[in-house]
């Protein structure tokens, strides 16, 4: 007796179909959870970072409090303007009044009467000098002339040409109250390795890292920055005592310069 039992399985080409379809999504997995993990380790850096920033600001501020120093405002330096010489002092002599002398009548003597005839004097009148009244000079002020400071012109730094494809966005961050003032965004494209960006800062200015993004190295007026593979954006500090920062991308590649 023969018993009807239909015999189904899969065929070879099916069988590859769903193992190449499980190994493709299996990678998309690996790639995602590893960029997820090194992007985690990258915020937990800054994160640890800004923390110990704070812990050691608080011991400076909590030992300066214990001791009982009080911080005073620095007074602001004067501007340098027109440099104004003070004028000599007038030397203004005030004349002396003089005063007439008063003339005293003089009284003619009365001739006693006699038998003979007299004559009575003639009296003199007295004439009172006239005294001329002293008049001190007056001596004009001398002033000084204003000097005006000889201007010394100063030519603008020469800056290099940023990289096609890439740009920065600079913005002020005083208020936060952080060591850095300005925070640069860094634009690039981006690419399934690690990419090292040289980047141009200003003669003076200092860098930071911030997410997405570590300092290698810091050379005159070129840093090199290290992005993690797959990212686009990131962004770094920057204390600048000049103004604005002039922050450019010159050069990306995937080994460090």
């Amino acid at each position: 007796m023969k018993s009807n039992i239909n015999k189904k399985g899969f065929t070879l080409i099916e069988m590859i179909a769903t193992i190449s379809i499980i190994v493709i999504m299996s990678s998309a997995v690996a790639i995602s959870a590893t960029s997820t993990m090194n992007r985690a380790k990258s915020v937990a850096t800054v994160v640890d970072a800004k923390a110990a920033n704070y812990d050691s600001a608080m011991s400076q501020v909590n030992s300066l409090t214990e001791i009982g120093v009080s911080v005073e405002t620095p007074t602001p330096l004067p501007s340098v303007g027109a440099i104004t010489v003070a004028p000599t002092a007038a030397a203004t002599a005030t004349p002396a009044p003089t005063t007439a002398p008063t003339a005293t009548p003089t009284t003619a003597p009365t001739a006693a009467p006699t038998v003979a005839p007299t004559v009575a004097p003639t009296a003199v009148p007295t004439v009172a000098p006239t005294v001329a009244p002293t008049v001190a000079p007056t001596v004009a002020p001398t002033v000084a002339p204003t000097v005006a400071p000889t201007a010394v012109p100063t030519s603008a730094p020469t800056l290099p040409v940023a990289l096609t494809g890439t740009s920065t966005n600079v913005q002020d961050i005083s208020s936060w109250g952080q060591a850095y003032n300005y925070r640069v965004s860094l634009q690039i494209v981006s690419a399934s390795y690690v990419q090292y960006l040289k980047i141009y800062v200003p003669t003076g200015a200092t860098v930071g890292y911030d997410w997405g993004a570590t300092i290698v190295s810091q050379s005159g007026n070129y840093v090199t920055v290290k992005m993690s593979a797959y990212s686009s954006s990131s962004s770094i500090f920057v204390k600048s005592t000049t103004g604005t920062p002039s922050v450019i991308i010159t050069a990306v590649s995937k080994k460090a310069k």
